[in-house]
């Protein structure tokens, strides 16, 4: 995210912004393999002070010299050509969903339409996974991502599909 001059790019820069606000866990991606700019080191330094507790910080390129200064003391190093360290992003990943909707002692019920969406938001992540692997475009791997974000997002309320509409409706005796 950065600044410009160009009209439509910056209202996908403030959109950006607004869902790094509303986002309960951030991936910051930088290619340590380059020197970042000044401007992007101001804006990654803004947005992990602003945002420090839910971004995971995520140096791509692994594989490659590091250059990159660190915004963090302790990046998730991340390389294609080695799947150990996509599988440790996943599992960090995976750490902070949990932390996000686990509280000790309590037991948690899932309604069947919480399940289905469940199912759906796992096989839309399975389709992205192979994605991330394979040296892509990362706008395929985003626009695959995002049909995922949008799943989670009707799974925590966030959102709310026509479909989720018609089934809390069917569900449910609302109104009477």
């Amino acid at each position: 995210m950065r600044q410009t001059d160009n009209v439509i790019e910056s209202a996908g820069i403030e959109r950006s912004y607004k869902e790094a606000h509303t986002a309960d866990i951030v991936l910051l991606v930088v290619d340590a393999s380059r020197n970042l700019t000044e401007q992007e080191s101001e804006i990654y330094t803004a947005l992990i002070e602003k945002y420090e507790s839910k971004i995971i910080l995520v140096h791509s390129k692994s594989d490659l010299p590091q250059v990159a200064k660190k915004l963090l003391p302790e990046p998730i190093l991340v390389s294609c050509n080695q799947p150990d360290s996509i599988q440790t992003l996943k599992a960090i990943i995976q750490k902070a969903i949990m932390r996000l909707f686990c509280t000790e002692g309590s037991s948690h019920l899932l309604t069947n339409r919480q399940h289905s969406l469940l199912l759906v938001l796992k096989q839309k992540l399975s389709q992205s996974i192979p994605l991330l692997e394979k040296d892509i475009a990362y706008e395929l791997v985003s626009h695959h991502l995002q049909d995922a974000l949008s799943e989670l997002a009707e799974l925590t309320g966030k959102s709310v599909s026509e479909q989720g509409m018609d089934a809390v409706f069917r569900e449910f005796c609302v109104g009477k």
